[in-house]
């Protein structure tokens, strides 16, 4: 009992002083103190007013740059790309220094120079494999012009663009049908949960792009290789794999880097045939480069040539041959 009314009397004392300092508003007066020390030391509301109205401040001047730089980097009547002030560096070494050009559409377009001249850079530049220094790519699709370097890799299929790579990108466990369906993944429609339960939806879509990877591989002329596997098979089929597998996306620009590369004469002039006629066909523009300088003089019709990532000429088959800066590049100087 003694402890219990001890313990009793410790609680009614601190409770009168409860009551005793609440009376006198040393409390309320605390409370307050702490109120305006927070409020002090808390960032004010006019701060961030300024910093939210900072940020749009930056937005707008952003969006201001876009627009003019859209409005100075216009295409021309009739063309499909327009490359301006192309920049590509590594490190101290300029890949691509200051490259200028434009891509007439349905025109078969050529990139020619010695090797190590920077022509495979600037497919990866158009494609986004590479991210530019400097400068801007325009490319019409359809009705809207798209700045290609505004654009992740993953977004530059739908706009029409394909390509095909200087070594063979093929996957030798899988067929050679299995390996031209692989351009179509751009086009399917179903998503994740269909392919997990494999879907009717899938199976129909699947039949779909195999009846067309079929029938390129017909107009490619190697529908003979439909089930044979990657692995083992000539070179020429290989490369002839490649482009098959770039069309599958009905692309409206065709990149093509090096692709008579490993063929022999013969394989080389039906190339050259089938180039015109997927240009053609298909209603594309074709990019091409190429160190085959018969293949490039037979079937291009306008040539770009560069040399250490600048320019040296451009214009028709006959004005390169005839351009002395070209040969010099090419055959070097008659001083040397």
């Amino acid at each position: 009992m003694k402890a219990w009314r001890a313990i009793e009397g410790f609680f009614v004392k601190r409770y009168r002083l409860f009551l005793f300092d609440l009376y006198n508003g040393r409390l309320i007066r605390w409370y307050r103190q702490k109120k305006n020390n927070a409020l002090l030391n808390a960032p004010r509301r006019d701060e961030k007013c300024d910093a939210q109205i900072a940020k749009c401040v930056a937005r707008i001047k952003l969006l201001k740059q876009k627009l003019g730089r859209a409005e100075d980097e216009q295409l021309s009547e009739g063309a499909v790309l327009r490359l301006d002030g192309l920049c590509m560096y590594f490190g101290g070494v300029k890949a691509v220094d200051g490259l200028s050009f434009e891509i007439g559409q349905g025109e078969i377009f050529g990139l020619i120079g010695p090797n190590g001249a920077g022509k495979t850079t600037v497919f990866n530049c158009i494609t986004q494999f590479y991210e530019p220094t400097r400068g801007s790519i325009l490319y019409r699709n359809g009705a809207d012009v798209q700045n290609l370097t505004d654009l992740k890799v993953h977004n530059v299929i739908p706009l029409g663009i394909s390509r095909t790579f200087q070594n063979v990108e093929t996957i030798w466990e899988l067929t050679v049908l299995e390996n031209v369906m692989i351009g179509a993944h751009a086009n399917f429609m179903t998503g994740l949960f269909a392919h997990m339960f494999h879907l009717p939806a899938l199976k129909r879509e699947e039949r779909a792009i195999r009846a067309k990877a079929l029938k390129v591989l017909e107009y490619m002329d190697i529908s003979a290789y439909a089930g044979f596997y990657a692995y083992g098979l000539p070179y020429g089929v290989l490369k002839k794999i490649e482009i098959a597998r770039a069309l599958m996306c009905d692309p409206q620009f065709l990149i093509l880097d090096e692709p008579a590369a490993g063929m022999n004469e013969a394989e080389t002039k039906e190339l050259a045939r089938m180039i015109k006629r997927i240009r053609d066909d298909y209603r594309c523009t074709v990019f091409l480069v190429e160190h085959d300088m018969g293949l490039v003089m037979d079937v291009c019709e306008r040539i770009c040539a560069i040399s250490f990532g600048k320019m040296l000429a451009i214009g028709t088959p006959k004005e390169i041959q005839g351009n002395k800066a070209v040969v010099e590049a090419y055959l070097g100087s008659s001083d040397e």
